[in-house]
């Protein structure tokens, strides 16, 4: 019985964690004031860079920075027509989705030809396990013997609460996000404030997507991140712009998902789409149950310097 539940927390916190870490990274992108409704396309171009990148260099850790630098990309240019631009945030990040798979899909026609073969197989990540703390019951195996993206989000977690609650840049990164005229005024610049967390933004969101592609199944398909870029959206909401929050959030989407796995493996009659479509119906619950929202107040708001 240990043994069982010992497996379903590892595949909770295995389908959480590209949910967490796109959403940790929009977290602090939102702390600074602009929301990235592109997130999954940040993962959709994670997925397909690393995966090209792992597959042709033989080396999974390549894919990894392949994988950054897809995120990166598409991030960027989010900043650029939001940040510089000044466009409307919601419109450029529903865009960059549209983009991001027809990028992906272009490239993995033009690489692999359009008969729709199955790609060849990237190296992928395996997990590191933990001497000692892996033999736990129950939480061994689910937490200490994982791959090295799972562990990058769990360290992330105290990380970025550190950095934001503590630090100076932290603080400049609130200001931002509460008051950037004000925080103009003392010297700190919005613009440079809000590209830094953009990037980090989309470095997290492209590594999510490497874990589908590099971690889950080894190859590369369009639209692999289904719709976990917008869980990952609602994740930070859920979590109430908390770095812990956005952890257990995804957590809760997490054992959705490995539940309505679990019933289909073990046939408890509910029709295939219903068990498909309970992740998202939970996430849509859970959203609409959400009380006393506090979002930082200048979210969603392009700033002009005067």
């Amino acid at each position: 019985m240990i043994g069982q539940i010992d497996l379903f927390l590892a595949s909770v916190v295995t389908l959480a964690a590209p949910i967490a870490l796109a959403g940790l990274g929009e977290q602090v992108l939102e702390k600074s004031g602009i929301m990235n409704i592109g997130l999954e396309g940040a993962m959709m171009m994670g997925a397909f860079f690393g995966y090209i990148a792992s597959l042709f260099s033989g080396n999974v850790y390549v894919g990894l920075v392949g994988a950054a630098l897809g995120g990166l990309i598409i991030a960027m240019i989010h900043g650029l027509v939001t940040i510089s631009l000044r466009a409307d945030q919601v419109v450029s990040g529903v865009t960059l989705n549209i983009l991001a798979l027809g990028l992906t899909t272009f490239g993995l026609k033009s690489i692999f030809g359009v008969r729709g073969e199955v790609p060849a197989m990237a190296p992928s990540l395996n997990e590191l396990r933990i001497p000692l703390l892996a033999d736990l019951p129950i939480v061994g195996h689910a937490f200490f013997d994982q791959n090295v993206l799972i562990y990058l989000t769990l360290a992330l977690v105290p990380l970025i609460w550190f950095v934001m609650n503590k630090t100076t840049i932290g603080l400049k990164v609130r200001a931002v996000g509460e008051d950037p005229k004000t925080a103009d005024t003392v010297g700190i610049s919005v613009v440079q404030i809000r590209y830094a967390c953009i990037a980090v933004n989309g470095i997290l969101a492209g590594l999510g997507g490497a874990m589908l592609s590099l971690a889950f199944l080894n190859y590369f398909t369009p639209g692999m991140s289904a719709g976990r870029g917008f869980m990952a959206l609602a994740a930070v909401i859920l979590g109430k712009w908390s770095p812990l929050g956005v952890l257990l959030a995804s957590l809760l989407f997490g054992g959705v998902d490995a539940l309505q796995i679990n019933l289909q493996i073990v046939k408890v009659g509910f029709p295939y789409p219903f068990m498909i479509m309970l992740p998202y119906l939970v996430t849509l619950i859970a959203l609409a149950l959400l009380k006393a929202l506090n979002p930082p107040k200048a979210l969603g708001v392009p700033y002009r310097r005067e």
